[in-house]
């Protein structure tokens, strides 16, 4: 591995140094057990290609076109499959410092890499998988400069996949467990995009465009899922469930919105849509059956929603600017309804008990309401113009 590693670290420093005319391939394959198969090409200058297989029934494909590209694949097992493919021609344009990294150990493995470049920067993509277990299989694919993309799967049947277009992007993705399923897509730049699943059976899916949005997503449990998609400038999405069968889906467009989830206990869901600038919400939800959904259009909007217990919903929709909602729910199947239109708005509703009901409606500019129930079955409306 130290050896791997000095090898990259050498490959970058040559071409920061300038430019080098030379043809330096370089290709070796160790191969022990029956029925391996080896496949390297190389094409261009200070390629070098790695392949050490022991086991039965491995196969490893590796091509190479460019400068400087490094791809490294070791395979400890029975029937693992790694493919490796950099591309671009041998130019100033194109194929500098690629570098691809597969390890895989145990069985039934698969993992898939593909790297290009746009830009004419001396600058590496990097793209690394490792996996261990039974079944797992993980792919990338990297067009651009300086993009980093890491998978790393321990146990059964997992599945990871990653795209990145552009530059200066990381997207990491971390599984544990059996049946888990991770997907990132980050176009433009720079986008981050982290992905931990501990546990069975949980999925995770985040897309982003535009430039510099951040998503994270830690899924600890069974059949957790979520969902976060991102267009604009600098925008933040965080996940967090703990438990069974939880659900979060995240979509916000323009620029600043920040969307936050956190789940504790079982089916609990929550749905959060911004559009517009500098917007943030928030959902906090323990117990189970919990369900929560906020709808932000506009400016400097803020939505809240906590709730503890089981059966709890809650509904915030607000479209203008500078308008605050708040819902703080505690007890058994509340339920919670506010609307704002309009500009420096606040809605609060506290709810304690169980099967208790407020609806909220607000309309023109600088409204204020606030409700406090307590027990069991009471119900509440408030309009204002």
């Amino acid at each position: 591995m130290k050896k791997y590693l000095s090898l990259i670290m050498m490959a970058i420093f040559l071409l920061a140094g300038g430019q080098v005319y030379a043809d330096s391939n370089y290709a070796e394959v160790y191969q022990e057990g029956t029925g391996n198969s080896a496949v390297q090409m190389q094409a261009g200058m200070f390629n070098e290609a790695y392949i050490n297989q022991l086991g039965d029934y491995n196969t490893a494909e590796q091509y190479q076109e460019g400068i400087a590209n490094l791809a490294v694949a070791e395979q400890y097992g029975d029937g693992n499959y790694a493919y490796q493919e950099q591309l671009g021609v041998v130019s100033e344009e194109y194929g500098y410092a690629n570098a691809a990294y597969i390890y895989q150990e145990g069985e039934n493995n698969t993992a898939s890499q593909t790297q290009a470049r746009l830009y004419k920067l001396p600058s590496p993509n990097v793209a690394f998988i490792q996996q261990f277990g039974y079944g797992n299989v993980a792919g990338q694919t990297q067009i651009g400069d300086d993009n980093y993309a890491h998978i790393l799967q321990v146990g059964t049947d997992n599945i990871a996949g990653q795209f990145q277009y552009g530059y200066l992007n990381v997207a990491l993705i971390h599984q544990w467990g059996t049946g888990n399923v991770a997907s990132q897509i980050q176009v433009n730049d720079p986008h981050y995009a982290l992905i931990d699943q501990y546990g069975d059976w949980n999925a995770a899916s985040q897309e982003q465009y535009g430039e510099s949005n951040n998503a994270y997503a830690l899924q600890v449990g069974t059949q957790n899922s979520s969902y976060q998609y991102q267009n604009g400038l600098r925008n933040l999405a965080n996940v967090y469930q703990y438990g069974t069968g939880n659900a979060a889906a995240q979509v916000q467009y323009g620029l600043y919105n920040y969307a936050n989830v956190d789940q504790y206990g079982a089916y609990n869901s929550s749905y959060q849509y911004q559009q517009g600038y500098a917007n943030w919400a928030d959902v906090d939800q323990d117990g189970t059956g919990n369900a929560a959904a906020q709808v932000q259009y506009g400016w400097a909007n803020d939505a809240s929603a906590v709730q503890q217990g089981n059966y709890n919903m809650s509904r915030q929709y607000q479209e203008g600017y500078l308008n605050d909602a708040y819902v703080n729910q505690y007890g058994y199947g509340n339920y919670a309804d506010q609307t704002q239109i309009g500009a420096s708005h606040t809605a609060i509703a506290n709810q304690y008990g169980a099967y208790n009901y407020s609806y909220q409606a607000q309309y023109g500019v600088g409204n204020f309401s606030i409700v406090t129930q307590v027990g069991v079955g009471n119900a509440v409306w408030v309009v204002q113009y």
